[in-house]
């Protein structure tokens, strides 16, 4: 016999993972990601930053004092895949991804260093940036997809599909929020479809 139970008083257990497409009016707050309606944790190292939509579409740091800056949802997991699309690299760059965020002084985070084709990927634990875990060279261009692949104690970086950094570190493995980094000198970076797709 085949039963189908559905029990519409019962809560509905989110599925993990996000997407965003920031499709909102220029102007508005980050906010909530476009599927699931998770919303966005906006923290700084010095002060609340403001993250907000273009008037060209996509995501930007608007404002910031200095420090370090993010915008991170709950992914549900800490196994999955990050992707970024950067829409506009801006100027001075030094914006990237936040990743496995446990608060402002402890996630990953990898970044464009300022008017430069250095890729990091660094750890940030207890408030120091210091531990850069590794480095790569390539020349960025508007409209490259970054992605960040989690598994287990392995982080991959890849840009347009093609893998730039691969480390090991377990430092925040078990952390579910993942999404945006920019420093106060990112504040032309635009980014657009941002998701976090789950490990099966």
């Amino acid at each position: 016999m085949n039963t189908r139970f559905n029990n519409p008083r019962l809560p509905r257990v989110p599925l993990p993972g996000w997407a965003d497409n920031f499709n909102r009016a220029a102007g508005d707050a980050i906010g909530v990601t476009s599927a699931e309606k998770r919303p966005w944790k906006v923290a700084g190292t010095i002060g609340n930053p403001i993250w907000s939509i273009t008037s060209t579409g996509g995501v930007a740091l608007t404002a910031a004092t200095s420090g370090l800056n993010v915008a991170v949802a709950d992914g549900l997991a800490t196994n999955g895949t990050l992707t970024v699309t950067a829409k506009a690299l801006g100027t001075s760059r030094r914006g990237g991804l936040a990743f496995r965020y446990r608060d402002i002084d402890n996630h990953y985070a990898i970044y464009q260093a300022a008017n430069t084709s250095t890729l990091n990927l660094h750890k940030r634990i207890n408030g120091n940036t210091a531990t850069v875990l590794a480095t790569s060279t390539y020349t960025p261009s508007d409209g490259d997809v970054y992605q960040v692949v989690l598994n287990n104690d392995t982080i991959t970086v890849k840009v347009n599909g093609t893998t730039i950094i691969t480390a090991t570190d377990n430092a925040f493995t078990g952390e579910t929020w993942h999404g945006l980094y920019g420093s106060s000198q990112a504040l032309s970076m635009v980014w657009d479809d941002a998701s976090f797709v789950a490990a099966a």
